[in-house]
């Protein structure tokens, strides 16, 4: 399992450490090639110590691209900064969804996971994508996804549409697509079209 989650909160700064680093109060955190880095103060110590410690270690740790080569997919426009989130398994997954949506997902099976909070058009929703192992696989876990929304109501792909969209008994929507091996997944979609252009330009980015 492996986890790159970075909580952002009023107190939650952007800071030059590795790649995407964050620092709050209590910790700074960032990533660099294959590991995601948190430094705490001891006791004593104060944040700008923590931030040059982990500045320190930024330096020696080689550039692999694993993490950051995920997350470079991400469609930028309206991603809120500090929401990225990367994954591996079921379990990591579901400390930000819930477990139920990860079986659904196939999450267990996919090679790599990562979601991102946006912000189009006045409404905020989740960006997730997973790469499995090719695009059959992809296709398989859509299927199997939008046979257990039986019930529900849904609009399938068509000559103007390369996404399933679902529509939830609460008056929110489902987008889910596919491209290669990537899949693409709004849980929390509002009415009005903006998770429908979130998903357009995310495919769009790829």
């Amino acid at each position: 399992m492996a986890a790159f989650k970075f909580m952002s909160g009023p107190e939650a700064k952007p800071v030059q450490a590795g790649f995407a680093g964050l620092a709050t109060p209590d910790a700074v955190r960032f990533v660099k090639g294959e590991y995601f880095v948190v430094v705490k103060p001891v006791a004593g110590g104060d944040s700008e110590g923590a931030l040059t410690l982990a500045r320190a270690i930024a330096k020696r740790i080689p550039r692999t691209g694993f993490a950051p080569e995920l997350y470079l997919p991400l469609p930028k426009d309206g991603l809120i900064q500090g929401s990225e989130f990367y994954f591996k398994g079921p379990k990591v997954f579901a400390t930000r969804f819930s477990g139920e949506l990860a079986e659904a997902l196939s999450v267990g099976s996919a090679l790599e996971g990562v979601a991102g909070r946006y912000m189009f058009r006045g409404s905020e929703m989740n960006l997730i994508k997973l790469r499995f192992t090719g695009r059959s696989r992809t296709i398989e876990v859509i299927s199997s996804f939008i046979e257990s929304c039986e019930g529900l109501p849904i609009t399938r792909p068509g000559a103007n549409r390369d996404y399933y969209t679902v529509y939830n008994k609460d008056g929110s929507e489902m987008y889910v697509a596919e491209f290669a091996d990537w899949l693409f997944f709004i849980p929390d979609g509002p009415k009005g079209g903006s998770a429908q252009q979130l998903i357009e330009y995310a495919m769009r980015s790829m």
